[in-house]
């Protein structure tokens, strides 16, 4: 009779058990042994050590942490988050019943931070350098390398706890890098600014056109060059208004019309002020556009409303991108014989500053110097 070549059903059996007897006595060093995982993750919250699963077939790859061990526990993404990690939820995360919970997690500049993107909509990193994080003689940092590491380290840190956003598209020109990239307000960060002053107006947030982007950056940037040098004590910026809080309501010829500036901005010295409404041209709107919109200016000043207000009516400057843009605005009002041409004024961009804060350099300042927020 031929023996078959495999042990009976029961004897295959005994050996099984056996084996697995054996198995069960010692310790195999061919299978992995219970071990704590070295992590920064768990030993930052004191979470238990993670011990390896029982053996199961896994694909061994190698831990990010620790001395390279094989990873064959469990998956790390499982592991008990940082504390901090708390306050970097997604957007969806920041609950209204949470939102003040913010407030234990931002800084005094943070905060100014928030409110100047709420007041300009946009800025570039590189504006938001020049308004918290100034180079000496107009800020505290020694260098602009240095301010620029400060500005992104705290950008990077708000933009994980989700309180600004970057814009998905970007703007050419001379900006690049880091510098260019563009943050709005997020939505947590919009309703955290509310609730710090008990507003229950919601703001609606949208993608902005490039178009937009360009004419807010810009108006932005005549802005911010007029704050930043403020800083040196040579004169006070009294008033600055954006959009809408800039814009004026008024009667004419029986019907109601508004008047919307880019910006309303009064600086001062210690003896002259500067009463301004600014309009801030790219040079895409056509000369009968900008005929119209100094018209309504014009209605504006002989309503007089401004006035009783304010005890004068603002000079209107346009800020136009280059010299040829200049005079060819100069010559469309002067051609209008409706249009008073002493009502207004065109610079371009380099005369920003001298014509919005027109003071002269002082050996001595009159202002005290206004430093940056407090980290």
């Amino acid at each position: 009779m031929r023996q078959s070549p495999h042990p009976p059903q029961q004897d295959r059996n005994v050996l099984e058990g056996r084996r697995r007897g054996d198995h069960e006595s010692r310790n195999d060093s061919r299978l992995p042994l219970e071990r704590n995982v070295r992590s920064p993750v768990r030993s930052a919250v004191h979470s238990p050590p993670a011990t390896c699963l029982a053996p199961r077939p896994i694909q061994a790859r190698t831990a990010p942490f620790g001395r390279g061990l094989t990873l064959l526990c469990r998956d790390v993404s499982t592991a008990v988050p940082h504390p901090e990690a708390a306050m970097t939820d997604a957007p969806h995360a920041w609950k209204p019943s949470r939102i003040r919970e913010l407030e234990q997690h931002l800084t005094e500049r943070d905060v100014a931070l928030l409110h100047n993107l709420e007041r300009f909509r946009l800025l570039r990193s590189s504006q938001l350098q020049r308004l918290h994080f100034g180079v000496t003689p107009l800020g505290k940092h020694a260098t602009e390398l240095a301010a620029v590491r400060a500005t992104n380290r705290v950008l990077a840190r708000l933009d994980r706890l989700s309180v600004i956003d970057r814009v998905g598209r970007r703007i050419g020109g001379p900006h690049h890098g880091s510098s260019a990239t563009i943050w709005q307000l997020a939505p947590a960060g919009e309703r955290f600014l509310r609730a710090l002053r008990g507003d229950p107006d919601r703001r609606k947030f949208g993608t902005p056109g490039a178009v937009f982007i360009s004419h807010t950056l810009a108006v932005a940037d005549a802005a911010i060059t007029v704050l930043e040098h403020a800083r040196s004590g040579r004169y006070e910026v009294l008033e600055l208004e954006t959009e809408p809080d800039c814009w004026r309501r008024f009667q004419a010829g029986g019907s109601a019309l508004a008047l919307k500036p880019d910006l309303l901005m009064v600086t001062a010295d210690i003896q002259t002020e500067t009463h301004t409404f600014v309009e801030v041209d790219l040079g895409t709107e056509h000369l009968p556009a900008i005929r119209r919109k100094c018209d309504l200016y014009q209605r504006a000043y002989r309503d007089g409303s401004e006035e009783r207000t304010r005890g004068l009516f603002p000079a209107v400057v346009w800020i136009v991108p280059d010299d040829k843009r200049a005079a060819s605005l100069r010559a469309g009002i002067a051609a209008d014989k409706s249009l008073d041409p002493d009502l207004f004024t065109v610079v371009t961009t380099h005369e920003t500053l001298r014509t919005l804060a027109p003071y002269e350099p002082t050996t001595t300042n009159h202002f005290p110097r206004k430093e940056d927020p407090t980290p």
